[in-house]
């Protein structure tokens, strides 16, 4: 019970206005068809999603890590994609050692071009296997990953984050909550590629699944889930998906079609184009701004009642 009292839950719109400024700064590289592929780049690819979904996994490590002793420590992140975060994480701690790993080697490749003058170590290596030695690293962290690993290899992905965590570190894993994301589009229990809202998401958790799979590796009461929200990005995402969902309408039926055969047919990166300008138009109708979405990121506890866009899991070892 000690380690659930002991970490308080981060300001995020404090550090999402230092994030805003440094993004601002350094300009972002364009990303190839296969870095597209694998789902990275976001903040390229996809910013509404990257400001409303992916950057507050990353706000809320760097709140976390503001309350532990990090000098001369070491973390790593599975699956840290571009590693554009990964330099700031670099930047707002210099003494921390810092890896990212990903499967994908274009990926890696453009993290070390783009990224590795900023001291981060990369290295191309799957998730659930890095092979890199247990026991040395005090942080493994990983934002929106573990969805994109199919559903049976979820327990392999959690037992290697315990395997690479000294005694006393801690993983910090954040996902899309299933309720308000693959579900609003239709149900996929069975993970159809056929049937998925977003292409390359193997499996979904909802808070539960989640925090099952987490007991499994780590003991009960070293496992936490906090709730991410972010209201005025729902608002926008929820209308985006709306106009997709299958729906008896001959609008809707012609959506519907369309969508899955961009999704399914396209290269990735125009799909990404396509999807990009949708959503800033509905941006737009909706009168916020990236920097608006950024600001509204919150965090709460397990116990909030009311269901996240994401889960921030904790787990202590």
């Amino acid at each position: 019970m000690d380690f659930m009292k002991n970490l308080d839950l981060p300001d995020l719109p404090k550090e999402a206005k230092s994030y805003f400024k440094w993004f601002n700064k350094h300009p972002i590289k364009p990303v190839s068809n296969s870095v597209s592929e694998e789902g990275a780049g976001s903040e390229l690819r996809s910013p509404l999603m990257h400001f409303g979904t992916v950057a507050p996994v990353y706000l809320a490590v760097i709140g976390y890590l503001r309350q532990l002793h990090v000098d001369k420590k070491r973390l790593i992140e599975l699956g840290c994609g571009t590693g554009r975060f990964l330099s700031y994480i670099k930047l707002v701690f210099p003494t921390l050692e810092v890896w990212g790993v990903d499967y994908s080697a274009g990926v890696i490749d453009y993290a070390k071009k783009n990224y590795g003058r900023f001291g981060v170590k990369f290295k191309h290596t799957p998730a659930q296997s890095t092979e890199l030695k247990a026991n040395h690293f005090d942080f493994v962290i990983s934002s929106h990953v573990i969805e994109h690993i199919k559903k049976n290899e979820g327990l392999a992905f959690m037992k290697e984050c315990e395997r690479l965590l000294k005694k006393g570190g801690y993983v910090f894993i954040g996902t899309p909550e299933r309720k308000k994301s693959q579900d609003l589009y239709m149900k996929n229990p069975t993970d159809d590629p056929k049937k998925r809202l977003t292409p390359p998401h193997e499996h979904e958790y909802t808070l539960l699944e989640l925090k099952t799979l987490a007991r499994r590796v780590f003991e009960p009461g070293d496992v936490r889930i906090d709730k991410l929200h972010n209201h005025p990005f729902y608002k926008v995402f929820v209308s985006s998906v709306d106009k997709m969902k299958p729906k008896k309408t001959i609008i809707n039926t012609f959506t519907n079609f369309l969508y899955p055969l961009i999704r399914d047919k396209f290269p990735k990166n125009i799909f990404d184009f396509i999807v990009r300008i949708g959503l800033d138009l509905n941006l737009k109708y909706h009168g916020t701004s990236y920097q608006d979405i950024l600001m509204a990121n919150t965090i709460s506890a397990e116990s909030d009642k009311e269901t996240a866009e994401n889960l921030f899991l904790i787990c202590k070892k």
